[in-house]
């Protein structure tokens, strides 16, 4: 983890504990985290906080980070990744949007790792079908 202090930064707002960095982008870090025992989360469940630096980030992004956790707030459905808690971390540094874990693994790199397989191991029409029906 490149910077200690937000593992301390989103312990002290939530009681989730970061166990690791599972990858970064374009606006956030996205970490695995533990559920310590608190109201509403499972004391040693897995989520995936994604940090999104409020900082130094342009006016239109920070609006869009919020409108994320909204509209995530609203979206009930068994294939969309469940939102679990989100926070500030203190004096307002970061947003922590925090997510069901999905320990599978998401649809590129499924397609990427099927890609790369010798020779190329294609989805079946069917499984897409349903995959899309569920979109």
């Amino acid at each position: 983890m490149s910077d200690p202090a937000i593992r301390e930064r989103i312990a002290a707002a939530s009681g989730w504990q970061v166990q690791r960095q599972l990858g970064r982008g374009q606006y956030g870090t996205a970490y695995l985290v533990e559920a310590a025992a608190k109201p509403g989360a499972t004391a040693g469940e897995q989520a995936v906080a994604k940090v999104v630096g409020l900082e130094f980030l342009p006016e239109k992004e920070h609006k869009l980070a919020f409108q994320e956790v909204e509209m995530m707030r609203n979206l009930k459905h068994p294939h969309i990744v469940a939102l679990r808690d989100h926070f500030l971390t203190e004096g307002s540094l970061e947003l922590v949007i925090v997510m069901e874990f999905c320990d599978c693994g998401d649809l590129r790199g499924e397609v990427r790792k099927r890609a790369s397989a010798k020779p190329p191991d294609h989805i079946p029409e069917a499984q897409i079908m349903t995959w899309f029906v569920q979109l």
